[in-house]
């Protein structure tokens, strides 16, 4: 599944916060989230720092090689791994500041 002969370790995935392509170790993940399925890539310095995806517990393959051409990973069913309840919820509300 991975080029382990590759010798300049590039991925074609780019990073979905910086939109900039990753040199190094990339980390994926692939899941469905609110029966969409996404896909998360990450560099090494930015799999730590918070984006739009930090909301919900993601895991990550960490790969030190780039994908042989028309490889890709499959994807996680994150239920086998976190406990699902159709219970939790959450609510806001919303109090105008209506003093001028």
């Amino acid at each position: 599944m991975l080029d382990t002969t590759a010798s300049k370790i590039e991925h074609k995935e780019k990073d979905s916060t910086t939109d900039e392509t990753i040199k190094g170790p990339l980390y994926q993940s692939k899941c469905q989230i609110n029966h969409e399925e996404i896909e998360v890539n990450h560099s090494e310095k930015e799999v730590l720092l918070e984006d739009k995806h930090s909301l919900h517990p993601l895991i990550f393959y960490r790969l030190a090689k780039p994908f042989k051409k028309d490889k890709e990973l499959p994807s996680l069913d994150l239920s086998k791994f976190y406990k699902t309840d159709a219970t939790h919820q959450i609510e806001f509300e919303l109090i105008p500041d209506l003093t001028l």
